[in-house]
């Protein structure tokens, strides 16, 4: 499968199945505008096929979202850049965003396997609620051997995902 072919990243129900093999709680949030809620719980969270003012007009896009707690409320993203999203909105709902170290190339597809591994990981990891963001992220990018070869970290996701699906 390419790495560029945008027609082939994760569908939802791709995402639902492995969430469900690996025993991780599943929810798919469609519009950001949804993480105000406080009964989100934990989810994988596409950005739409829509420009908006909250995404910043990065669409089709799975990021992951964990609130751990009501002061613990975390985005993960796989480009690692909060500028694409609109600080004003995750500021006001008091959202981290959790990695600021860009793992993903521009213009390929393995979004959906970097939110499936970072589920995964923080699923198997007991300390994932009290443990900073910083550290997990350190933790995730030598578990999956990222470096800033991003090409090479999408091959790794993607190789990962591939034998753990």
């Amino acid at each position: 499968m390419s790495l560029y072919d945008q027609s082939k990243g994760l569908s939802n129900l791709e995402l639902e199945h492995y969430f469900t093999k690996h025993n991780i709680p599943f929810n798919e949030v469609d519009n950001m505008n949804k993480l105000n809620n406080p009964r989100t719980k934990q989810s994988i969270v596409y950005t739409g096929t829509q420009p908006d003012a909250i995404n910043n007009g990065v669409t089709k896009h799975w990021t992951y979202y964990s609130p751990f707690n009501k002061s613990k409320k975390e985005l993960f993203d796989s480009y690692g850049d909060p500028t694409v999203y609109n600080q004003q909105f995750l500021n006001k709902n008091n959202i981290n965003f959790v990695n600021r170290r860009q793992f993903q190339a521009f213009d390929t597809n393995v979004c959906g396997e970097y939110c499936a591994a970072w589920a995964k990981f923080l699923n198997e990891h007991p300390q994932s609620s009290v443990l900073p963001s910083s550290h997990l992220v350190e933790e995730f990018a030598q578990k999956h051997n990222l470096t800033k070869n991003r090409i090479q970290n999408d091959k790794n996701i993607r190789d990962y995902y591939q034998q753990t699906a």
